[in-house]
């Protein structure tokens, strides 16, 4: 089952907004990434692909490597994406796809 961005995570969302206590986006945006993730434990190819370019778009850098960095930990992130990854720019990103192809190939019987 699919959970979306739904009405009462917009809720409490906008409720710990209000408390006026974080006014950092990224923080309200990474909550409602996680329970996506969180809720959504198997994810189809395009939503793999749509939340890779909602990382590679954060205004934050930082938020969305990390973003990133959660999405290829998925275990069942495709092949296609993590080969994306080991191809990035940033050293870490890459690093870390490369190694999860490593041992995902590992894993692999020989025939």
């Amino acid at each position: 089952m699919l959970h979306d961005l739904t009405h009462l995570v917009l809720c409490e969302l906008c409720a710990r907004w209000a408390e006026g206590i974080d006014f950092n986006l990224e923080h309200y945006r990474w909550s409602a990434f996680a329970q996506f993730l969180w809720t959504n434990s198997i994810l189809t190819s395009t939503q793999f692909d749509c939340l890779w370019d909602l990382g590679t778009s954060d205004p934050d850098q930082a938020m969305g490597r990390a973003m990133l960095f959660e999405l290829i930990s998925q275990p069942d992130c495709p092949g296609t994406l993590l080969e994306r990854a080991a191809s990035s720019q940033h050293t870490a990103l890459a690093r870390k796809s490369q190694h999860l192809l490593a041992r995902r190939f590992a894993n692999t019987p020989a025939r």
